[in-house]
């Protein structure tokens, strides 16, 4: 029964952000340079879409866990890197667990995405990046020392704060599920 409230809370978190599937692994993004001053400056700045590549590039090198609240539920999404893309979508409010095989739950894995499309309107604002895209949503994700470290939706529905690793107890969970999984 839990499994099954789970899974339709995933299906509304997928709708409020707007997620479609993708790829499972990074494609190579293309070079993107960024340069203070005039034509004869070298000094380098790593700008936003820099940050977001690398947040995307690093979410599959490290892994990586979110922990978000959406409709007033507390989440936490978490990748270690593996074979496959497997992930974990926790709810700590009923403690349970469902496999994610989809990268766009990843709020870094959107942005990625919709820096690539020329339709994305960004606008930098004080709080991070906006990104607002048809497919993708309306979501504002902040950079900190080149690499996203939260986000939210425009629209107040999601907020959330990111960390390069596992998170230890989700991994163990989705461990649990693929063994039940592959046992049956």
């Amino acid at each position: 029964m839990k499994l099954k409230l789970l899974g339709l809370v995933a299906i509304g978190v997928l709708a409020l952000t707007g997620c479609t599937a993708a790829p499972a692994t990074p494609s190579t993004p293309p070079a993107i340079e960024n340069y203070v001053g005039d034509a004869e400056s070298t000094e380098r700045v790593i700008g936003y879409a820099e940050a977001i590549e690398a947040s995307y590039q690093k979410l599959y090198e490290t892994g990586m866990a979110e922990s978000v609240t959406s409709a007033g539920d507390q989440y936490i999404l978490s990748y270690a890197p593996g074979d496959e893309f497997v992930a974990g979508l926790y709810n700590v409010e009923i403690d349970d667990v469902i496999l994610v095989n989809d990268e766009l739950f990843f709020t870094v894995a959107t942005a990625y995405q919709a820096i690539q499309d020329p339709v994305t309107e960004v606008t930098e604002t004080e709080t991070g990046v906006s990104l607002s895209h048809p497919e993708f949503g309306d979501f504002t994700v902040v950079i900190e020392d080149g690499l996203i470290v939260s986000g939210f939706d425009n629209g107040g529905s999601w907020s959330g704060d990111f960390v390069y690793q596992p998170d230890a107890r989700v991994s163990e969970l989705v461990a649990e599920v693929l063994a039940e999984e592959s046992s049956e």
